[in-house]
């Protein structure tokens, strides 16, 4: 497999050598274990959310106080299971993460020297080439809400990551702003800005921010991925996400609709449902592509395109219907 390289590890920019980056969430969407894909994929080569990594593999080090070893080691046991067992080699020789076992390895707060002179060491042990800080209000001096805290954390963050390998990426997690109003913001120029919970001096520091948001207010496997900030790059296109927890990958959403999605967070859905019947009978009645369906079953039934879709889904998964040849094709079962 053929690598790009420089500076850029993850797209034309969206991670660079020497520079922070930010990947913005609620709690609970996922933040940490999405993150833990990217050393991964760039140690390999592979694509991450459907955007390309580049660079030579790197030490990748993931620190952070908010997921026991019991989480890591299950995490990671079942994202290394999409390798190969030479890329697991590689993936094992390059990624270092942070193991909570005492009560001072728990301990972030920048404002305690104990930990900057922690950090510090681990950081010379380890030389990485990216470290992965998770959650930034966890090693936050003061109140996150105060810009002159947030400020005086990142420099200090600066000074001991980069004063020992002065070209290290840096990726930090931090908690997004909660609810549908708040969610909504994560996408769009006018608004992304304004997804990150707490003072906006982090979003004002890194040179991209990456805002994830939930795809489904039911279903905890869709996601939401956009660009909220990008310095140095064009922005990537605002994709969904679908997370498989059999095997916890990340596969983009061919299905996926921004309209929709945006409607559904904003409650301008309608409040119209259809049901699986609905779907057998659009396909019944000769529909078998997937946009004749959405058509036939919105004409009958005024239900949105996301809800129809999440419709087809559930009569395939009833055997009801099955995909067929082409793509986006069904038939009854």
């Amino acid at each position: 497999m053929s690598r790009r390289q420089g500076k850029d590890l993850l797209g034309a920019g969206y991670i660079q050598r020497g520079r922070p980056t930010a990947i913005i969430g609620p709690p609970g969407v996922g933040k940490s274990r999405l993150s833990y894909w990217i050393p991964p994929c760039q140690i390999t080569g592979r694509d991450w959310c459907g955007i390309s990594t580049g660079g030579e593999p790197l030490k990748w080090l993931l620190i952070g106080n908010e997921n026991s070893l019991r989480r890591q080691k299950a995490d990671l046991s079942k994202i290394l299971g999409s390798f190969s067992p030479p890329e697991r080699e590689l993936i094992e020789e390059n990624l270092r993460l942070h193991v909570l076992e005492t009560i001072e390895d728990c301990r972030l707060d920048l404002s305690d020297e104990r930990t900057r002179t922690r950090l510090r060491a681990t950081i010379e042990e380890h030389q990485p080439g990216a470290v992965i800080l998770d959650p930034f209000s966890n090693f936050v001096e003061g109140d996150e809400n105060q810009a002159k805290d947030q400020r005086a954390t990142l420099n200090d963050i600066y000074r001991i990551v980069q004063g020992v390998v002065l070209d290290c990426a840096i990726v930090i997690l931090h908690h997004a702003r909660t609810g549908a109003g708040n969610i909504a913001q994560g996408v769009g120029n006018y608004t992304a800005g304004n997804y990150m919970r707490g003072s906006k001096a982090l979003l004002g520091d890194v040179r991209c921010a990456i805002n994830l948001m939930p795809g489904d207010n039911e279903d905890f496997t869709k996601l939401v991925i956009s660009c909220g900030k990008a310095n140095d790059c064009e922005a990537f296109a605002t994709r969904g996400l679908v997370f498989n927890p059999e095997n916890f990958r990340y596969d983009v959403d061919p299905d996926f609709n921004l309209e929709d999605w945006i409607n559904d967070v904003e409650g301008k859905r309608g409040n119209k449902a259809c049901s699986i019947a609905d779907v057998v009978e659009a396909v019944r009645a000769g529909k078998h592509k997937r946009k004749e369906i959405v058509e036939h079953v919105n004409d009958l039934t005024g239900a949105s395109e996301s809800t129809i879709r999440r419709r087809i889904k559930d009569a395939c998964e009833a055997d009801k219907i099955q995909p067929t040849q082409p793509r986006g094709c069904y038939t009854l079962k």
